[in-house]
This record gives structure tokens, sequence and C-alpha cells, in this order.
């Protein structure tokens, strides 16, 4: 029976990569991946692992990602898929996932865990085989945001602010010169923490940075919510616009202390979840559903007025 449970999910993972060469369809992906997260915080596990499998079929090479996998094997081990839950974490590990950030270690009994991780450096090494040809350019990104990191730690409190902005601005925009050349040259990946220093002369690499991270999504090499939560950042933090335009800024600041999802108001908000829709989101409604956070007022006020206009008319 386990070897049966095992070929199945072996044979199910063969036939992603087969499809995936030919049938990736971005948005046909999203619309069942987030049928699956939805169907996920209503506890329908059966219902989300169809759907989740139904999206992986309109995969390619980047997607499923390693996160989408590791939803996926929250659902088959709520289902009690203990073996096909191994596997999808293997599968998540060879995509990138850090063994040491899973999120479902407590759930997983210490004999299978250990053994998953005994077989992960082995995992790893795949995971590095198949991006060999972006090898060296990630290599020099992680290494200026290790040099960036440490530059930070090190000056930060030692002295004035005004020196550290100072000192700050010059690596800043010595790394943005580096990047954006490995990026056009090496066709480097720009999705790293150092997009969130685009202030002051490094704004005017938004519009360059944007197009790239946009057309990203589409391709299946970044996913919308950290699309939009960079976009939104940028806007609220660096360029003190107040306001956003996907709504999904604040829902990544709701452990913050008097968080408020009215902090920051959404522009245009009666075609917010069109705008969401366009890039593979699902409505802020849904989302709030399965995150567990609380909706903006403005927002709520809206659906309701929709409601009421439907109900007039009919």
């Amino acid at each position: 029976m386990r070897k049966t449970i095992l070929l199945n999910t072996l044979l199910f993972f063969i036939t992603i990569v087969a499809n995936s060469q030919s049938n990736f369809d971005f948005f046909k992906y999203r619309q069942h991946y987030n049928n699956a997260k939805i169907a996920m915080a209503d506890k329908k596990y059966p219902e989300a692992r169809a759907e989740f499998e139904k999206s992986f079929t309109y995969g390619n090479s980047y997607v499923p990602g390693n996160l989408d996998l590791q939803d996926y094997a929250s659902c088959l081990l709520a289902m009690g898929d203990t073996t096909a839950t191994m596997e999808a974490l293997k599968r998540s590990v060879i995509k990138g996932s850090s063994p040491e950030d899973m999120r479902l270690v407590k759930k997983i009994s210490k004999y299978r865990w250990n053994k998953f991780l005994a077989e992960c450096p082995n995992l790893i090494e795949e995971h590095w085989r198949s991006r060999s040809a972006e090898v060296a350019s990630i290599i020099q990104v992680i290494n200026m945001e290790a040099i960036d990191q440490a530059f930070r730690n090190n000056f930060h409190g030692k002295v004035t602010p005004e020196i550290f902005n100072k000192l700050m601005k010059i690596t800043d925009s010595i790394n943005f010169y580096d990047l954006k050349k490995l990026v056009i040259e090496k066709g480097a990946n720009p999705n790293s923490f150092l997009m969130m220093h685009l202030y002051g002369e490094n704004e005017k690499y938004v519009p360059f940075y944007d197009s790239i991270l946009k057309q990203q999504i589409f391709e299946g090499k970044n996913i919308p919510e950290m699309y939009v939560f960079w976009y939104d950042r940028q806007r609220i933090y660096v360029e003190e616009k107040k306001t956003q335009v996907y709504g999904e800024y604040n829902f990544f600041d709701d452990g913050v202390k008097n968080y408020s999802p009215n902090l920051n108001p959404i522009e245009d908000i009666k075609n917010v979840d069109k705008r969401r829709a366009e890039i593979g989101l699902m409505s802020l409604e849904e989302s709030a559903k399965v995150k567990g956070d609380a909706l903006p007022d403005e927002y709520i006020k809206m659906k309701a007025q929709k409601k009421a206009q439907k109900k007039a008319k009919k």
C-alpha cells in the first residue's frame, strides 16, 4: 500500500513536469491555486488537494514554486497522507526551500523528519544543479546583500543618523548600479531585499525594476503577493504617498502593534479586486479569509453597497 502511494505521488510529479513544458497558463494556475487556498481556509482538504493538483498541471519549470508546494504539503498532512506530504516537501527543497524554514516540522514525526533531513543535502544539490545557468549571478546578488547587511549592522547606532544615512546612500548607489548591470548583462533576478532600498536618487530605478518584476509574475518566476508588497511598500514607505493600490501591504504588517487595515487607504477601492485579478491575486475579501485578516472599513462599506444595489434590482 505504502509503495503504491509513493509510486502514485512520483507519477503525479512526473506528469507535472511533462505537462509543464507545453501547458503553462499563469491565470489558470493561479485560479486553481487560489481556489485551493480558499478551500484550505474552509478546511475542505480533499477539495483543496484536487485544486492544488489541477493548478500544478498548468505550471512550468518555475511553478509550482517552493511555497506553493509547502501549502500543498500542509493540505496533504491535514488529510493524513504523510507519505505524499514528505514527497511534496522534498520537491519544495528542490525548488529552493530551506529545511530550517519548513512550517510543518512540529506536525511530522521525529523519525520521518530526521529521515527527510538526511536526504536534504542531495535535494539541495539538485536545486543548484537545476539553476546552474543562474548560479553565478545569484551568488553575486547574495554577496551584495550580505555586504549591505553587514555594513548596516556595523554602523547602525554607532554613528549619527546623518552620517549613517550618507554612508548607506553611497552603498545603495553602488549596489543598484551593480544590480542593474547584472540584470541587463547576466539576466539576474532582481527580486531581493535590496529592492526595499529604492529611495532618494535610487528611485530612478523603480520603472526599470517594476517592468521586470511584473513580467516575472506572468512567467512564473515571481509571485504576485511579493510584487504588490514591493510596489505598495515603495509608494508608502519610500515615496510617502500614504495610499496603496492593491491592498496587500497592510496584510504583511498585521503582526505590528496597533495594526489597522485602514492605516493606508486603497486608491480607487471600487476597482481593487479587478486590479488584483489582473495579476492573479484572489479578491481582497477572499485574501482576508485565507489569512485571517480584517478588511478595511471602506471595502466593507463598498461590498455592502453593492449587495444592496443588487438586491434592489431584483
